[in-house]
C-alpha cells in the first residue's frame, strides 16, 4: 500500500496509479529525487482533512507547500522531501514531492540569506600598525576599523600585513570606478599633519582610503555559524591557501562591504566548484567538512546485472561537469586586466601550439621562423606558454620605444578536454586583475591634495590589484572633510536609494575576485621585495608596501622568490626555478597526491549517455559508480515505478561510460 505523510498528516494516493521516482546524482546535476504527480482522490475522508475540502466551489483554492513530505510502499520510506501543490480538480489533488535539491541547496536559508548582508564582528588591527604613533593621533590601540579616518600611521618592519591575523588586510587596490587607489601607502618627510583633531610633524608612514580585504576561509567559517553550523575539518585550510582574501575597493570599515551581493548557497557551491572539493553536511550534529575529493569520481561501486536491451542518445555538448568538461575562470569585469594572463579557448583554436623540452630550444627553433610564424604561434615549454608580443623596451610601460619579444601568458588558461565543445564549467571566483600603475591617484583634485603633503614615494609605477567598485558613491558625488576624508550625505543617499544595489529579492551575478596576501612587502623605492624581518642594502622602510598576487610568476620583483603560490587551474610540476615554479604549491595541485591538476582530466565517454534496465529490490543510490558487464559507469539518473504491490524491481538507468 501506497501512503504519504504531509508534514506529518498521513494521506493517501490514488491505488490505481503508477507514481514515478526519479532518482538524479546530484554530483552530475544539481538536483536531487523527485516525483512524478501523486494523485490524491478527494472522496477519501484523510485527504479532505488535510486539503481543507478544497475541492469544492466555495473553498479557495491557494493551499500551502508541505515542507516535509515523505512517501511510503509497503511501510519502506521511498523518498522524501518538499511537497507542492501542482493541480486541483473537484475530484484530486496533484502534488509533486521534490527531495534533496543538492547536497547543499536542500536547506533553503542557503537560498534566502546574502553573504553581504551578514553582520560580521568588527575588524581589529593587530598587524603592519604604527602602535607608537597610533596614540599621538588620538586613536586606541589595538586599532579598530569603526573608526573614520583618513590617516592609519603603519609599520612593515614586524608583519609583512596591515590588517587583522586571519580575518582581513589592508592592500592598496586600484579603484578603476573611481580612478583612485584604495589603501594608497605615503611615505612622508618632514611634513605636518593633522588629523583627528591631533597635530604632527616628522617622518610618516601612513595608509589612506581604508578598504578591507577579508579572507577568504574568514567568510566561509562566520558564514556556516551564521547558518548553525560548525566548519570540523577544511582541507585547503592551510598554506598558502589560507592567505587568500577577497579583493575589494570599497572604502569601508565592514566587512560586509566587501562582498558581492551572493546567496549562500551560490557561495557554497562557488566554493565547491573553485575548490572541486565535496561539501558534506551533518544535519544532527550541525557541522560541515571540506574535503579535497572529487565528488563525482570518489563514490564506492556496486554491480548489478542489466537486461540486453539498451539505447544510447548521442550529446554533442555531453556531460556538463568538472571531472570532464571544460573549465574557465569567468572572469570580472576589470578594465585593467593584463591580455597576458589567459589564452582563450578560441585563441587557442584560432593558432598552433608548438612544444618544446626547453627554453633554448624553444629559442633556437624561433629564430629559424620568420617574423610572421613567430608572432603567430603560441610556445609552450612544460606548462608554461610564450608568445611573441611587441612591447615597451625595459619593460617601462610609459617607454615609446618598443621591439618584439617573446613573452610569458597563460598563467590562467582554461582546461580544455574537448577543443570541439563551446561549453564549460565557469569559475566565478577568478584572480582579480593585476595592474601596473602610477603610485598617484588619477583625479587630479586629489592628486594635487596628496602632492600637497609632499608624499616622497613620487609617482612611480607600482603593481596593485584592479577591481571595479560598485559597492560606494562614485568620488565625484562625495563631500571631502578637512582631513581629506571622503563621505556622503543623507541626501545623496535618499536620493540615490532607487537605485540601490543590495537587494535581496535576487543574487547578484557579478564575479569574487580573489588574490594571495604575500608572505613579504615590496620597497617601492628600491622596486624590490623583501620579508618583514629582512633587511635590503641602505633601506628606507618607510618606502614598504603591502603585496597581494595572483601568481608567483607575474611581476616577480615583488614577491621573493620563496612564494610559489599560483591560481593556474593547471599542473605545475615541481622545479626550483622561478620560471616553472614549485608542483606542490601549485593552485593546479591543491590538495592532491598525484602529480596531476585538480581538476584531472577523467576519461569519461561523455557524450554518448546509454541507458540501460536492471532488477534490483535495492533502491540504488545513483551518486555510485557503476558495474555492468564488467564495465564501470557515472549514472545520470534512475527511474522507477512505486505501485499499491510495492517497489518495482526493474528500474531504469542513464549512465556515461568511464573509460
Amino acid at each position: 500500500m501506497i501512503v504519504c505523510t504531509l508534514d506529518g498528516k498521513m494521506a493517501y494516493p490514488s491505488s490505481s496509479d503508477k507514481i514515478k521516482v526519479t532518482y538524479e546524482n546530484q554530483y552530475v546535476k544539481d538536483s536531487g529525487s523527485y516525483t512524478y504527480d501523486i494523485t490524491f482522490p478527494m472522496d477519501i475522508a484523510a485527504n479532505r482533512k488535510i486539503f481543507g475540502n478544497v475541492q469544492r466551489i466555495d473553498v479557495k483554492k491557494t493551499i500551502a507547500d508541505f515542507e516535509t513530505c515523505r512517501l511510503y510502499a509497503g511501510n519502506r520510506l521511498v523518498m522524501s522531501g518538499k511537497g507542492t501543490v501542482t493541480s486541483i480538480t473537484p475530484e484530486k489533488v496533484k502534488v509533486q514531492i521534490v527531495g534533496g535539491k543538492s547536497r547543499i541547496k536542500y536547506n533553503s536559508k542557503f537560498e534566502k540569506h546574502f553573504i553581504d548582508e551578514i553582520e560580521y564582528p568588527t575588524v581589529i588591527l593587530d598587524s603592519g600598525v604604527d602602535t607608537d604613533t597610533l596614540p599621538k593621533f588620538g586613536y586606541a590601540v589595538p586599532f579598530s576599523m569603526d573608526n573614520k579616518n583618513a590617516f592609519l600611521p603603519i609599520d612593515l618592519t614586524k608583519s609583512n600585513f596591515v590588517g587583522q591575523k586571519g580575518v582581513a588586510v589592508l592592500a592598496p587596490v586600484n579603484d578603476e570606478t573611481n580612478d583612485v587607489q584604495a589603501n594608497r601607502v605615503m611615505a612622508m618627510k618632514g611634513v605636518t599633519l593633522k588629523t583627528n583633531g591631533h597635530k604632527l610633524k616628522g617622518d610618516l608612514h601612513v595608509m589612506i582610503n581604508l578598504a578591507l580585504q577579508p579572507y577568504l576561509f574568514y567568510i566561509l567559517k562566520k558564514v556556516m555559524e551564521y547558518e548553525g553550523y560548525s566548519i570540523v575539518k577544511n582541507d585547503f585550510d592551510k598554506e598558502p591557501w589560507n592567505r587568500l582574501v577577497i579583493v575589494s575597493a570599497c572604502k569601508s570599515g565592514k566587512i560586509k562591504d566587501a562582498l558581492p551581493h551572493w546567496t549562500v548557497y551560490k557561495f557554497i557551491d562557488e566554493l565547491r566548484k573553485f575548490f572541486n572539493a565535496s561539501f558534506v553536511f551533518d544535519e544532527v550534529a550541525k557541522t560541515v567538512s571540506i574535503s579535497a575529493t572529487n565528488e563525482l569520481l570518489t563514490n564506492d561501486t556496486v554491480s548489478y546485472e542489466c537486461e540486453d536491451d539498451f539505447s544510447v542518445e548521442h550529446d554533442d555538448d555531453g556531460l556538463d561537469n568538472l571531472a570532464t568538461s571544460n573549465i574557465e575562470y569567468n572572469f570580472d569585469s576589470a578594465a585593467n586586466r593584463d591580455w597576458r594572463e589567459y589564452i582563450s579557448q578560441s585563441v587557442f583554436k584560432q593558432y598552433k601550439t608548438k612544444e618544446y623540452d626547453t627554453v633554448a630550444e624553444l629559442n633556437t627553433a624561433a629564430e629559424k621562423m620568420t617574423d610572421r610564424e613567430r608572432r603567430t604561434t603560441i610556445f609552450k615549454v612544460g606548462h608554461i606558454y610564450f608568445v611573441w608580443a611587441e612591447l615597451p623596451k625595459d619593460g617601462n610601460p610609459d617607454n615609446e620605444e618598443t621591439e618584439w619579444r617573446r613573452t610569458a601568458c597563460g598563467y590562467f588558461n582554461p582546461i580544455i578536454r574537448d577543443i570541439n565543445s563551446d561549453s564549460s564549467q565557469q569559475l566565478n571566483i577568478c584572480p582579480t586583475a593585476m595592474y601596473q600603475r602610477h603610485n598617484l591617484d588619477g583625479d587630479d583634485k586629489k592628486k594635487k591634495w596628496i602632492e600637497s603633503l609632499f608624499d616622497s614615494m613620487g609617482d612611480r609605477w607600482i603593481v596593485v590589484p584592479s577591481v571595479t567598485n560598485e559597492k560606494e558613491a562614485s568620488v565625484e558625488d562625495m563631500e571631502v572633510d578637512d582631513d581629506g576624508n571622503y563621505y556622503i550625505t543623507v541626501q545623496d543617499t535618499m536620493q540615490g536609494s532607487s537605485d540601490d544595489s543590495s537587494s535581496s529579492e535576487e543574487s547578484d551575478d557579478t564575479r569574487m575576485p580573489v588574490a594571495f596576501q604575500a608572505n613579504c612587502v615590496v620597497n617601492r623605492a628600491s622596486h624590490a621585495a623583501v620579508t618583514c624581518d629582512e633587511q635590503l642594502d641602505n633601506e628606507d622602510t618607510d618606502y614598504r608596501a603591502p603585496v597581494l598576487y595572483t601568481d608567483y610568476r607575474m611581476y616577480p620583483d615583488y614577491i621573493v622568490s620563496a612564494e610559489r603560490a599560483s591560481l593556474s587551474l593547471e599542473y605545475t610540476p615541481a622545479n626550483t626555478g622561478r620560471t616553472f615554479g614549485n608542483g606542490n604549491r601549485t593552485f593546479g595541485n591543491l590538495g592532491r597526491d598525484d602529480n596531476n591538476s585538480r581538476f584531472k582530466t577523467t576519461p569519461v565517454d561523455a557524450h554518448d549517455l546509454i541507458s540501460f534496465k536492471f532488477i534490483t529490490d535495492d533502491i540504488p543510490d545513483p551518486s555510485k559508480i557503476f558495474i555492468f558487464h564488467n564495465k564501470r559507469y557515472i549514472c545520470k539518473k534512475i527511474e522507477m515505478n512505486v505501485t499499491d504491490d510495492g517497489i518495482d524491481k526493474e528500474k531504469t538507468g542513464y549512465f556515461y561510460e568511464i573509460l
